[in-house]
């Protein structure tokens, strides 16, 4: 079996069970089993995993000495001026972030107890963001607050139920209300905020907030990039006027020059277009975890978005006729996500995003939302096809026992897609049955009758009995 086989079985699984299932959890920009694969990757010494590892070890970010400094009101006007608690809050939250990563992929409980610390603490004071740019730091600060929380509270990290439903009242109360306006002109606005909408709509499960989200995206995505598709002109939004076309795409509609994957921030400069590059993508890749295919809805504008950019970027001669660009200055943190799906799930070209790559890899959580791509994005594709954690689980749920499985078949994947072992459960298994494969990661799908269930497994003996006790559960 090739990889891209299992990634169509897994894809085939999503496509059932999208709409009839609740949110998946933890699947939010990425699932526990997609960092199992980063954490065995790194466990083996593999790039570019190690060195981003290593990158993140040594940040600031994450030490357990660090304070998080929440207060009532947050207040950030245009560029952030007046800047009362602006970056106090971004930080705060990548730094969350970084802990809860350091423990999914070191099992250090300290890191857990340190992510924890600092969500508590905005969870038990931040009541409000004011002023003109409280919607974009909301923005880029809730969302890794919450990828943190996801992954904290399902993976027994020991945060009481009682500090997560404060959680989930905070970010409901604080983050909705001063992101409610979802059609702002700019991408990397419009984008930012909806990533932090979807998020709060997976970890409160409210399915109304998402499919809102998921309605506003695929409007949006259709008119911040432009496709031949579209017509003469890219489609009108808003007030639709040639004036305020004029203004929101930085003086492109005075040119009238059109090219595919050419988008509204495009003349207006290429920090800005990449901001919304990330929020295109990570809004996807939620949706990707949660089994709704934004992807592949859009795979060209997104593909197209990303070449024609990573050119001007690399300094390659500017298409003619195309707008005065401001020159390009700085390659954003924000190219491993898009790159990963687009390329190494669904089997894209895309040579000269890969040349930008090259330049950032393996990327940092410096500053705005970026987050550490390259650890927890860089060809992960490849391996396991992002293992989606949207699997259908009518099938199974946390409690069933082995007994729920009796006479069922197991069939061992490695992370390239091949079958290694396949055999018959039993109740009560035979003590000296063994499976001869050396230790590791595997993916394993389990099939009973009209059940099906596929999760990873870190296979720690070749003793059958243990494997099925990791699986299911003790007997």
């Amino acid at each position: 079996m090739q990889p891209t086989y299992l990634a169509g079985m897994i894809l085939l699984a999503v496509s059932f069970s999208a709409h009839a299932q609740p949110m998946q959890h933890s699947g939010l920009l990425h699932t526990k089993e997609q960092l199992a694969v980063v954490k065995d990757r790194i466990k083996k010494g593999e790039e570019p995993w190690k060195t981003a590892f290593e990158k993140m070890k040594k940040s600031p970010q994450s030490s357990l000495s660090y304070n998080p400094k929440p207060r009532a009101n947050v207040e950030c006007g245009g560029h952030n001026n007046p800047n009362h608690g602006c970056d106090d809050m971004t930080q705060d939250a990548r730094t969350a972030y970084t802990h809860a990563l350091h423990w999914m992929l070191t099992d250090n409980q300290a890191h857990a107890d340190k992510a924890i610390q600092i969500l508590n603490a905005w969870a038990n004071v931040h009541k409000m963001n004011t002023n003109s740019n409280a919607p974009l730091v909301v923005g880029w600060a809730g969302p890794p607050f919450i990828y943190a929380a996801e992954l904290l509270r399902y993976s027994n990290s020991g945060w009481k139920q009682d500090d997560i439903k404060k959680f989930e009242n905070y970010i409901r109360s604080v983050y909705i209300p001063v992101t409610d306006n979802r059609t702002p002109p700019a991408p990397n606005w419009m984008f930012s905020i909806l990533e932090v909408r979807m998020a709060v709509a997976v970890f409160t499960d409210d399915r109304k907030l998402w499919d809102e989200s998921l309605e506003t995206w695929r409007y949006r995505i259709k008119t911040s990039i432009y496709q031949k598709v579209d017509g003469p002109e890219p489609i009108r939004f808003g007030e639709k006027s040639d004036a305020f076309m004029d203004k929101w795409w930085w003086g492109a509609f005075k040119h009238k020059v059109w090219y595919e994957g050419m988008a509204q921030e495009t003349c207006r400069d290429m920090p800005h277009n990449q901001l919304g590059l990330y929020g295109m993508t990570a809004t996807a890749e939620i949706a990707w975890h949660q089994g709704v295919k934004l992807y592949e809805e859009e795979k060209k504008r997104l593909a197209d978005f990303m070449e024609f950019h990573a050119k001007i970027l690399m300094g390659d001669a500017r298409p003619a006729g195309l707008c005065p660009v401001p020159k390009a200055t700085s390659i954003q943190n924000t190219w491993e996500i898009g790159y990963n799906h687009l390329v190494n799930v669904l089997g894209m070209n895309l040579p000269n995003s890969l040349r930008v790559i090259k330049k950032i890899r393996p990327t940092n959580s410096e500053r705005h939302m970026w987050k550490w791509e390259s650890l927890t994005h860089a060809e992960v594709g490849k391996y396991a096809a992002s293992l989606p954690n949207a699997i259908p689980r009518n099938a199974y749920t946390q409690g069933s026992s082995l007994v729920d499985w009796k006479n069922s078949r197991i069939d061992l994947y490695d992370l390239s897609g091949t079958v290694r072992h396949s055999f018959q459960v039993m109740t009560p298994t035979a003590v000296n049955s063994r499976i001869e494969l050396p230790l590791g990661l595997y993916l394993a799908r389990i099939r009973a009758g009209d059940k099906t269930m596929t999760k990873l497994v870190t296979l720690t003996s070749n003793n059958q009995k243990e494997l099925e006790s990791a699986l299911f559960g003790a007997e």
